[in-house]
């Protein structure tokens, strides 16, 4: 076959890849474009606890801040590890309706009291026991301990002079089953009916415990149930309050019919805030003809600590600092439920200050403000996404076998190419056809093509486009690194197209190939142009290379290109290092372009340019390095699905002409610095 025509018809297959990938990531950012409803949430306790501290009413400040524009509060359920965990048994803090007693406390001072030897007898000394004057109370505590703690655990003595007494053994390992867990004690109705009449939508967080089975379970939440019906109009979340969900690891699908039964959306709290075993694998469950991850509400919040950390800011700064923060959450990553803390020591007026500028900047971002919303319908059809997942790697394949070809290993490639299109193609028949419950298996498939497009697409960008040349014109250059660009865009372009599925865009999921999509790139780009395409060919290379003595400079180079690859590994994904003078810049760049480009393109982007200009020589291997650097992370922009389409495209537009104009600045530095060598050393 002419080489030619064979070169054609694999661009052509990666055009049809391109254009169904295409589909998908229009289809995907109409369903981003019509999720902008935000809840603003506050916590009860802390609104309850700043009201004692001001001298207000509940209602009162409910009442501020629902002016100020907030939509919903938040109730923790109220668990057995925290009030457990008060520095004093008599502390009254959390509820102050429950007081604390060890069994041994309560003997003394009934004996002291002059107490009855009936009353006596009740009391076990080895058990803490709660207690209140309040009858609701006590029978909301009564009824969740009840079902949820094996009653050889539990003593309920009588009702005495008023007080209602719950004993609870003090092993705390025994009471959970394990020193993590914890055990919730219900919900104040009274308090969530203040919020009710406020009008003021409810959100709640369900404390954890030892699930025994399926049918405890359903107790359970039917108890939920009954709490919450007064208020069934008003609740707009539902999310959970400790590190492990309900029923982990083995009664998702149970979890998830109960959670079905309330019909509004489960909160899912932002990974690198806290942490909870289970909540993915939950909203990934489709049961009773409901599929969980359309309900799903992303949801950020600012730790105390942090809210702490800000107030040392004074009120301006502190309220700039959080509004941006939540700002990004919500426009950068889909979240949809922003629990605000209030400033300690801070004013009210000042915390409802806080609250209504966040709003205000919330409606100019184009939010509107009520109950969040949630992806309610897919992408595409199931049927629609497979055949153009299919489609899209073939021309991930076919974009692998040109590079080959390209580099004059056709024959490997056509070999490697029939295998990849092979196991491609069972993957899909066995997994979506045979059995389908190895889906698990079709998409980790995806997930590796995904990784295939973000490696074989920059490394063939640069492959095509960079040539050993002399320099140039600044035009010229400036076309080719437009070109090399368009390239790159495509394998972004075909990994979003992969990957464009609600469990990505919420992270139930997620592309876990970042780090491989950043390095890899760049080792293969370095060996081709350094070895590969070397005049003396890549074996003679390597030989002369191994031959050369160890020198110093050798070693400072090799520590410094190692250098490099380490910081790429740990500034990837969101907890990555920045250095302070780097986010006084990023900050300065978010608020002139209100999305800013990525450091790592704002750096390789003008050296790419500058290359293409100077055209690729041996000594300018850590500019090609540099440069590659700019692609690959352009092309991983992407690759945060999470991240609404939009914005990561204005995120590479506002990369590309920043870095554009950076590479003309060293163009013409480079020849301010030819001048001067030429006037001082040859002159």
């Amino acid at each position: 076959m002419d080489n030619k025509l064979f070169r054609y018809i694999l661009i052509a297959v990666i055009i049809v890849a391109a254009i169904s990938a295409g589909y998908l990531a229009y289809q995907r950012h109409t369903i981003e474009t019509g999720n902008d409803q935000v809840e603003v949430a506050l916590l009860y306790n802390e609104i309850e606890q700043f009201a004692v501290f001001q001298g207000n009413t509940v209602d009162e400040m409910l009442e501020e801040f629902k002016k100020a524009g907030a939509t919903g509060i938040l109730f923790k359920e109220e668990s057995l590890k925290e009030l457990f965990s008060r520095d004093s048994l008599l502390d009254m803090g959390g509820d102050a309706k429950i007081a604390l007693f060890s069994g041994r406390d309560l003997i003394n001072m009934a004996s002291f009291l002059g107490g009855k030897q009936n009353f006596l007898k009740d009391i076990k000394p080895g058990y803490i026991y709660l207690s209140t004057t309040d009858e609701a109370t006590y029978r909301r505590i009564e009824k969740n301990l009840q079902l949820k703690l094996p009653r050889r655990l539990l003593h309920f003595p009588k009702k005495i002079n008023g007080v209602y007494f719950i004993g609870i053994t003090p092993n705390y390992a025994d009471i959970t089953g394990a020193r993590k867990a914890s055990v919730g004690i219900g919900f104040p109705r009274e308090k969530m009916a203040k919020v009710k009449e406020n009008g003021l939508n409810i959100l709640v967080q369900i404390g954890s415990w030892p699930v025994r089975d399926s049918e405890n379970l359903q107790e359970v939440f039917n108890e939920y149930q009954n709490e919450f019906a007064p208020f069934k109009e008003n609740i707009s979340l539902i999310a959970f309050n400790d590190s492990t969900i309900p029923g982990f690891p083995s009664q998702f699908q149970s979890l998830a019919e109960e959670i079905t039964e309330f019909n509004v959306p489960l909160g899912f709290v932002e990974n690198f805030i806290f942490k909870q075993a289970g909540i993915k694998n939950l909203g990934r469950v489709r049961t009773a003809g409901v599929d969980l991850s359309k309900r799903i509400a992303r949801l950020h919040a600012i730790s105390e600590g942090e809210m702490f950390k800000f107030s040392n800011m004074g009120p301006q700064k502190a309220k700039q600092t959080a509004i941006a923060r939540f700002l990004l959450a919500a426009s950068e990553r889909n979240v949809r439920v922003l629990l605000v803390r209030l400033f300690p020591g801070f004013t009210l007026e000042d915390n409802v200050k806080y609250v209504g500028e966040l709003v205000e900047a919330l409606k100019n971002e184009g939010f509107t403000l009520g109950k969040a919303n949630t992806f309610d319908k897919d992408i595409t059809s199931q049927s629609a996404r497979t055949l153009l997942i299919l489609i899209i790697g073939m021309g991930v394949i076919a974009a692998g076998l040109l590079l080959l070809d390209i580099l004059g290993m056709t024959h490997l490639g056509l070999v490697l190419a029939c295998i990849g299109t092979i196991g491609w193609l069972v993957i899909f028949i066995f997994s979506l056809v045979i059995n389908p419950d190895t889906s698990g298996l079709f998409e980790q498939a995806v997930k590796l093509m995904a990784l295939a497009s973000v490696i074989i697409f920059p490394t063939l960008a640069v492959t095509i486009t960079l040539k050993e040349r002399e320099a140039g014109s600044l035009q010229a250059a400036i076309v080719r690194f437009l070109k090399l660009t368009g390239i790159s865009l495509i394998g972004a372009l075909l990994m979003v197209g992969l990957l464009a599925h609600l469990h990505y865009m919420l992270k139930l999921d997620q592309f876990r190939g970042v780090t491989a999509g950043l390095l890899t790139p760049i080792l293969l780009v370095s060996f081709i142009f350094y070895f590969w395409k070397a005049k003396e060919g890549p074996l003679e290379k390597a030989r002369s290379l191994l031959k050369q003595p160890v020198t110093v400079l050798l070693l400072v180079m090799a520590g410094f290109f190692a250098g490099i690859a380490l910081l790429l590994v740990v500034r990837a994904g969101n907890s990555g290092i920045v250095f302070g003078f780097e986010e006084q810049f990023r900050n300065i760049l978010q608020n002139l372009l209100g999305v800013r480009p990525r450091t790592k393109e704002l750096l390789g982007h003008p050296i790419m340019l500058l290359l293409l200009y100077l055209g690729y020589k041996h000594r300018l291997l850590p500019l090609l390095i540099f440069g590659t650097i700019g692609q690959v992370s352009m092309v991983n922009t992407f690759a945060h699905i999470h991240t609404p389409f939009v914005i990561s495209i204005i995120r590479t537009f506002h990369g590309l002409w920043l870095g554009i104009f950076g590479g003309i600045v060293l163009i013409m530095l480079y020849h301010f610095a030819i001048r001067l060598k030429e006037r001082y050393l040859h002159g």
